[in-house]
Parts: C-alpha cells; structure tokens; sequence
C-alpha cells in the first residue's frame, strides 16, 4: 500500500469474526438463470482474506471473504482442531463459544459494508494463525484418490480406526496418538506399491508396541482392493520420515465416515 493511503478495514485480519446475524449473499440457480440469494448466517461469519489484502485501499482490493460460522459440539470441535474435518476450520475465539467456520459457504463483500460491521478478534496467537492458514489450505488442497480407491480401501482405513476412537485399549491410545494418515503411491495410472503411513505423536510404550504391529497387519488386510497392488502400513513418527517421502504423499483425512463399511 503507498505511503499515506488509507484503507478502511485497518484493524481487521484474517480470521477475525462478525458475531451474531449475518446475511450472506450467494448466487442459487432457479429455473434456467442465475440469481442472488441470502444465506442467514445466524452465527456470525468469518474473515477468509489475507490481512496483507485486508488492509490494501479500497481501490487495488475492494472485496473480501467470508465464511459461515456454524455451531458444532465439543468433540466435533476437537475433531476439526485436529484437522480431521477439512470441511471446517477452527478458531480460538469462535470454538470458545461453541462454533466452527464452514468453508463450504463463503461470500464475497465489499470492504464498504463491512466497514460498519462489529469485529470481533478471532486468532489469538501466531499459532492459531497458521492453523488457520493450515486449514484453508486443506480445504481447497486434498487430493483426490481415485474413486474406486477411496471408496474401497481409504474408507476401510478410515473405518477401522475410527471405531477405536473410544476403546480402552491398545488399539484406543494409537487412534489418541494419530496425528495424520498418508497414502504413498508410485503411479496412480498404473500403481506398482502402495504405502499408508500412519503418524503419530510419539512411539508406543513397550506394552502397546506388539498390539500396534498387530493393528499395521489388520489395516493391510482391510485396505486390500483387487487390481491394486497390495499394501503396506507403518506406524511412524515425523522424525522418523525425511521430507521427500512426506512431500511425497498425500493425506487422508478421518471424516466422511458414513458412508464406508467396516
């Protein structure tokens, strides 16, 4: 921004919150045309944009972007704090009151209306930031497996481990531990290895060292998929991996669970 412009949206960043009722414009198809319909955000919205574009004068950056804020339980809070409801990003101030951001439903604005809306601080540390930052990127960045992949061996995965979500048990500890599931493939046309690693926090205790092995072995049966090669599960650590075979895979993520089969 040039020295001596002033932009009308100052104190605001990404991140930041309208609470209470909001009006969000959407376009809705009704009959063969395109029309403007309002979105009753009775939460509140989300500002979506980067604060270094917030802050631009009205001239070079005239629109923002918001999200709906919508209210989830505690646990589906965790859950998306976590990154496992990519749906949804998570932000201090919101989930502090019971509410999550949805970024399946997002407007356009312009700056001048929301000039004279009530801001709310949403981010609270750096930290919460780039996990703000994180999760937007997640949202628009997943990869998509093939269908019949996905459907047959990623849900499976997604499956068992999630019915150990609650369990008193070995197998209970490693879904506590999980910090993300990825898939590793050589060639998704023509794929001739296929690797799921799991990591986790830390390495298990010596008493759930032999169940965790045991739990590597039942995915492996469970992601079988006749026509791909059969695959292999680890469970590792971050330290544990270098950052070509990270960068290497692509992330599954714990939701969209209703649909799969154990």
């Amino acid at each position: 921004m040039e020295e001596g412009a002033d932009s009308i949206l100052d104190d605001w960043r990404q991140g930041d919150l309208v609470l209470g009722a909001i009006e969000l414009p959407l376009l809705s198809n009704e009959g063969e045309e395109g029309v403007v319909i309002f979105a009753d955000a009775q939460a509140g919205v989300c500002m979506l944009t980067q604060s270094c574009d917030i802050i631009r004068d009205h001239v070079d950056k005239p629109y923002v972007q918001f999200a709906m804020l919508c209210r989830k339980a505690p646990e589906e809070l965790a859950a998306i704090q976590r990154g496992e409801r990519p749906r949804f990003a998570y932000v201090g101030a919101a989930a502090a009151i019971g509410l999550a951001v949805d970024l399946d439903v997002v407007a356009t604005v312009d700056k001048e209306s929301v000039r004279h809306w009530s801001r709310t601080p949403g981010c609270q540390s750096d930290h919460e930031r780039r996990e703000l930052a994180a999760a937007l990127g997640r949202h628009r960045q997943r990869f998509a497996f093939p269908d019949r992949f996905n459907d047959e061996s990623v849900k499976k995965v997604r499956r068992w481990l999630e019915s150990k979500r609650r369990a008193n048990s070995p197998f209970g500890r490693l879904f506590a531990a999980i910090i993300e599931v990825r898939v590793t493939c050589d060639d998704w046309d023509q794929p001739s290895s296929i690797a799921y690693d799991i990591y986790v926090a830390e390495r298990p205790s010596k008493s759930d060292e032999v169940e965790w092995q045991k739990a590597t072995a039942t995915l492996e049966e469970r992601a079988k998929l006749d026509g791909y090669p059969d695959p292999s599960v680890r469970i590792v650590t971050r330290d544990e991996v270098s950052a070509s075979e990270y960068l290497a895979s692509d992330r599954v993520y714990l939701d969209d669970l209703s649909g799969a089969t154990a």
